[in-house]
């Protein structure tokens, strides 16, 4: 996992998977135009991972959902480019966007996560922000599912291959769930007290 954080943090896009499907990811912070034309290329919808804390920090919960949990959004700009793209998801998680520069319906699928990542839900979703956050960005990630060229939903082999052609690094939710079980402190003690018990204490 050490190799797949330092990978992130120097901005290059990694490959999260679990056994039916696999995903292309990168903290949102640091996300280019070449990634998105990379996630467009081979894959399903952009998607803006970020925790529900966030969403309405930035006040996107006033758009309607799709979906559930699904807010489709883009630039408020004409022919909007890969790099048009990257820019406002950047400037978007950093708060620097103006609700009036923001088109809905777009392209852009924001996707309410659980704050706590696979420890809370093991996810894609989840396994992203977890992956910008250990790399020292802010708990928001953009993925897409990765396809087949035959246009299905890639399973676990389908991603190591197409990690391995494109020299990018990969890791299960598994292997990640077992990190942040290892290098984390997840219980903290809050309160400390002596309770009676029928061998102590009244």
């Amino acid at each position: 996992m050490k190799f797949v954080i330092n990978n992130a943090r120097s901005g290059n896009p990694v490959i999260v998977y679990e056994k039916d499907r696999a995903a292309i990811c990168v903290p949102a912070e640091i996300v280019s135009g070449k990634i998105i034309n990379l996630m467009m290329k081979n894959c399903d919808e952009i998607r803006l991972a970020i925790p529900w804390s966030i969403i309405l920090k930035l006040g996107l919960n006033r758009f309607k959902f799709y979906n559930g949990n699904l807010i489709p959004i883009d630039p408020k700009i004409e022919n909007v480019s890969a790099e048009d793209r990257a820019t406002f998801i950047k400037h978007l998680v950093l708060g620097k966007v103006h609700i009036s520069d923001i088109k809905y319906p777009g392209r852009i699928f924001v996707e309410e996560v659980k704050e706590l990542g696979v420890l809370e839900r093991p996810g894609i979703g989840e396994a992203c922000i977890d992956l910008a956050r250990m790399s020292g960005f802010s708990t928001s990630a953009v993925y897409a599912l990765l396809m087949t060229v035959d246009g299905n939903v890639a399973d676990c082999e389908y991603a190591v291959r197409f990690a391995n052609k494109h020299n990018l690094p990969c890791f299960s939710i598994e292997e990640l769930i077992e990190y942040r079980l290892k290098n984390e402190k997840i219980v903290e003690r809050v309160v400390e007290a002596t309770l009676p018990t029928k061998f102590y204490g009244t």
